[in-house]
């Protein structure tokens, strides 16, 4: 079948509209395989646990630029959890928006709000409750560096904006992880409506040896291993440099690269206790039998009750 140059051009708008990664490649990014993934995904709610400069940006400028140009009238709503960050996110989707001629033009062009000529608006707020309430019925929610912001904002704003969405409304966490606490470890660890993404440096480090990065299991071995566990794993291929990382692992310390490169929910350096320990004192898998302390059965101790105390999100007790 023969098409015309303006049918040629025509199915590949149609493309781009229907792919988000083939739109990124559109506009001069060529996503690595973990972010193609992330952009063609159709789950409702995506998770992210990325390491630092792991590429993560992408995702935030290409999703609600993309939505805004092919669905008129959307709403797209990127919360940040600083003023600076918000900028910074801002700044990503304007630098995308301006290597796509076809883009449709601005009739609102802001620090922290752009309005297209189709309606369609992308705006940036930065994490506070007051400042997340203000919006109803976005198509998407972006929540960048989702670890640093309050369980408030996310509770009492972002959940609730979510009973108006529309059918093709997308919820996405980004972050990296910041200690066993908080609603990002508790969607990534409890939750099952996530689709979860862990994306870390291709190295292992060892306590013993906090200046020596070692090789990880085979990256293949590595996603079958988190497939298993219904998680997309991936590794950063920005972090291959052995002589970068090993620098910066000498300068952070096993705990904190573990964190920030590696995606791992790590306990705090200050903790007193560790969360595995308090959970397992609160929440035993096993309460203990009865203790027969006359061994006649004329005294018996009844084991313990279990405490009166549930967990809810962000890992606090009540």
């Amino acid at each position: 079948m023969h098409f015309t140059p303006g049918q040629q051009w025509s199915l590949r708008n149609l493309g781009r509209g229907i792919s988000r990664s083939a739109y990124a490649v559109s506009c001069g990014f060529f996503p690595y395989h973990w972010q193609k993934a992330v952009l063609d995904s159709h789950a409702k709610f995506k998770i992210i646990d990325g390491a630092r400069q792991s590429g993560k940006s992408t995702i935030v400028s290409v999703v609600p630029a993309h939505k805004a140009k092919f669905k008129s009238r959307s709403l797209s709503l990127v919360i940040a959890p600083t003023r600076a960050q918000a900028n910074e996110d801002m700044l990503k989707i304007k630098n995308l928006i301006s290597k796509d001629p076809t883009y449709p033009s601005l009739t609102k062009n802001s620090a922290f709000e752009i309005t297209l000529s189709n309606e369609s608006r992308i705006v940036v707020v930065t994490a506070t409750d007051k400042a997340a309430r203000g919006y109803s019925a976005p198509d998407i929610i972006l929540v960048d560096e989702a670890s640093r912001v309050p369980d408030v904002v996310y509770s009492s704003a972002i959940l609730p904006m979510q009973t108006a969405s529309p059918d093709d409304f997308e919820l996405i966490l980004i972050s990296t992880p910041f200690g066993k606490q908080g609603f990002f470890h508790d969607c990534w660890a409890n939750s099952e409506v996530y689709q979860k993404f862990e994306i870390r440096a291709p190295w292992s480090v060892d306590e013993r040896y906090p200046t020596r990065l070692f090789d990880p299991i085979p990256e293949e071995r590595f996603r079958k291993d988190r497939a298993a566990h219904g998680i997309f794993g991936a590794y950063s291929p920005q972090h291959r440099s052995y002589e970068q990382q090993a620098e910066i692992l000498r300068q952070q310390g096993t705990l904190i690269y573990a964190q920030e490169f590696l995606g791992e929910f790590v306990d705090r350096n200050d903790a007193v206790f560790r969360r595995a320990d308090l959970d397992r004192a609160f929440f035993p898998e096993e309460y203990p039998t009865a203790l027969d302390l006359a061994g006649d059965q004329s005294i018996i101790m009844p084991a313990p009750e279990a405490l009166p105390l549930k967990k809810v999100a962000g890992g606090k007790y009540f």
